[in-house]
């Protein structure tokens, strides 16, 4: 598993102070892509496979209107999962 920063289970806080900025981004509709990690270690899961890097995941879903901000950081298989929450 890769090193990606993520807190002992231990250590997660369920208040909201609990959480950390990692990247703030303003955008407008003119916005050029974005993406936003580094690729080859997916976030939520940790998986390192590059062949499973190949989609393009949103870091707000498009159903919210987003088309120009995206994650290297998820790998297709976490894409997959949250996506379905997405469309739900």
């Amino acid at each position: 598993m890769c090193n990606n920063n993520m807190p002992d289970d231990n250590r997660i806080e369920t208040k909201i102070e609990g959480y950390k900025l990692l990247v703030s981004h303003q955008a407008s509709l003119s916005d050029r892509r974005k993406v936003i990690g580094q690729a080859g270690c997916c976030r939520f899961c940790g998986e390192t496979d590059a062949k499973l890097f190949q989609q393009r995941a949103h870091m707000i879903p498009e159903s919210l209107g987003n088309k120009w901000l995206f994650s290297a950081d998820e790998c297709d298989r976490c894409n997959k999962l949250f996506g379905r929450y997405d469309q739900a």
